[in-house]
């Protein structure tokens, strides 16, 4: 997929754009063009902990790392900047859909890859994630340190995949309430008939 430069963060960017543009013109293709990018990634590229992208391009290209992931061959994968882009992207074809898996996608993403991403202390987050071995927190020649802290894409993006909880909670179309994540968490909202409404999560 994406040949020769299959580059995951990149590529998942464009169709989160084409999900935009399919909105504004609900051109039918374009719609099941993002939901089989979608398909072909999570059945195919996803790990075990929510995340992709191998070796081949430093760990941040697509490959088939589902079927790769246990190979000690691999010495780098599942760039942070990859997981913090596939997890927009599931959220928007959560929108789109409305499929509960969607969500799963997201679960599975955050609360394994993501978290799992970030360093002990909490100060930032890997650039990559080997799933048996050391992460890679200083490696490559896009890295700056500013004091003593190594900023890079993924120390910066990091961060945005822990905005999750806006999809905790939500409407369909008839302006019902969906619970999507079931953290502890209090929503108020609105009936479709327009009377207030309280939920409360107790996890």
């Amino acid at each position: 997929m994406g040949l020769p430069y299959p580059r995951a963060y990149e590529m998942t960017s464009v169709f989160i754009g084409v999900t935009e543009y399919y909105r504004m013109t609900g051109n039918p293709r374009l719609k099941q063009s993002v939901i089989n990018y979608f398909k072909n990634v999570r059945d195919k590229k996803i790990t075990i902990v929510g995340n992709g992208g191998g070796h081949g391009i430093g760990g941040e290209g697509w490959n088939n790392m589902a079927s790769e992931q246990s190979n000690p061959d691999v010495k780098k994968m599942m760039e942070t900047c990859t997981g913090a882009a596939w997890l927009r992207f599931c959220s928007h074809i959560l929108r789109l859909t409305g499929d509960s898996s969607d969500a799963d996608a997201i679960e599975k993403y955050v609360y394994n890859g993501l978290i799992g991403a970030m360093k002990p202390h909490g100060d930032g987050f890997s650039y990559l994630n080997l799933l048996n071995g050391r992460k890679v927190d200083n490696h490559g020649n896009w890295w700056k340190e500013f004091n003593k802290i190594y900023v890079s894409c993924c120390n910066l993006n990091g961060p945005t995949g822990l905005s999750y909880p806006y999809i905790a909670a939500m409407q369909d179309g008839q302006h019902n309430p969906v619970i999507n994540l079931y953290e502890p968490a209090t929503i108020e909202t609105k009936t479709p008939k327009g009377k207030s409404l309280t939920l409360e999560i107790v996890s």
